[in-house]
């Protein structure tokens, strides 16, 4: 072994690849870092995948990326993960995208968030579903955005709910519509009410009734003062064939918040603390499984213009319509008032208790109606 390492000393660059390679298998252990050096330049392609090892193993700080890149190509699967996690720290921006999957496929434990961080950057489509799942668990906090955003785009279905939440919380406002879709499916009971809010506002009108009826029954308090007139428009099905009598407490926030401060009081005696459990059910059954499509219809627009001004002449179709004016006290110049008249006339004026009883009259009306 010492002969062959005095050949290689002094006659290094003279022999052929068949002579380095005969050296190499018979004195590796005891050639200098140098040495293998000069093997590795000027026999690389006729190594095996064993010899590489060795070299690997011997001088590996010593060698240059493209030879880095070499070892990598020719006996990538022989590798231990500790010898990938070298290379990677060596040559990462000179791997290819074939090469960056290989090393993620036998060393994704082993790996830093920093090199998660650049296999991401240079092999992102690449990377399988599997392999992603791996990077998102060991180096959630230092992805960007846009890291996160190519993540869920290809691997979105095998997330757990856990690593959903990580990327709803880091990257939010990049996501698209279709996306928060699919979280929504994927973890709507784990979101908090804050990020319930941020989905709606960013795919509303994407998601499906059952969705929508998944976020009122989870953060129903948060929305009820910051509703849109397209939250309202997009809700307004599932709020007609799902109400319940928590659902009517929680809308009643959300209508009050809306209304004139002088029709608040009471509107809010004759909605919700006036009312017993019966009656709520049966305004329940009022509002879904009993009404025509006609009504619904008014509803709609009663809801979507988010009780303006237009409202009375809406209500004036629900009422008018199906009753045929079978209640004795309705009167049609008093519901088809405008806003500001109802608000300081109808409520207002020294016939409010009247037209309270009128209102009540009505309702147990509709209640002996259905009953």
């Amino acid at each position: 072994m010492e002969q062959y390492h005095v050949i290689l000393s002094h006659c290094g660059p003279l022999l052929s690849m068949e002579q380095y390679h005969v050296i190499l298998s018979h004195c590796g252990p005891l050639l200098s870092m140098e040495q293998y050096h000069v093997i590795l330049s000027h026999c690389g392609p006729l190594l095996s995948m064993e010899q590489y090892h060795v070299i690997l193993s011997h001088c590996g700080p010593l060698l240059s990326m493209e030879q880095y890149h070499v070892i990598l190509s020719h006996c990538g699967p022989l590798l231990s993960m500790e010898q990938y996690h070298v290379i990677l720290s060596h040559c990462g921006p000179l791997l290819s995208m074939e090469q960056y999957h290989v090393i993620l496929s036998h060393c994704g434990p082993l790996l830093s968030m920093e090199q998660y961080h650049v296999i991401l950057s240079h092999c992102g489509p690449l990377l399988s579903m599997e392999q992603y799942h791996v990077i998102l668990s060991h180096c959630g906090p230092l992805l960007s955005m846009e890291q996160y955003h190519v993540i869920l785009s290809h691997c979105g279905p095998l997330l757990s709910m856990e690593q959903y939440h990580v990327i709803l919380s880091h990257c939010g406002p990049l996501l698209s519509m279709e996306q928060y879709h699919v979280i929504l499916s994927h973890f709507g009971p784990l979101l908090s009410m804050e990020q319930y809010h941020v989905i709606l506002s960013h795919c509303g009108p994407l998601l499906s009734m059952e969705q929508y009826h998944v976020i009122l029954s989870h953060c129903g308090p948060l929305l009820s003062s910051q509703w849109s007139s397209t939250m309202l428009s997009s809700v307004t099905v599932v709020l007609s064939s799902q109400w319940s009598s928590t659902m009517l407490s929680s809308v009643t926030v959300v209508l009050s918040s809306q209304w004139s401060s002088t029709m608040l009081s009471s509107v809010t005696v004759v909605l919700s603390s006036q009312w017993s459990s019966t009656m709520l059910s049966s305004v329940t059954v009022v509002l879904s499984s009993q009404w025509s499509s006609t009504m619904l219809s008014s509803v709609t627009v009663v809801l979507s213009s988010q009780w303006s001004s237009t409202m009375l002449s809406s209500v004036t179709v629900v009422l008018s319509s199906p009753l045929n004016g079978a209640v004795p006290c309705y009167s049609q110049s008093l519901w088809s008032s405008p806003l500001s008249t109802v608000g300081s006339g109808f409520w207002g004026t020294k016939k409010c208790f009247d037209n309270l009883l009128c209102c009540f009259s009505f309702l147990h009306l509709l209640l002996v109606w259905f009953s």
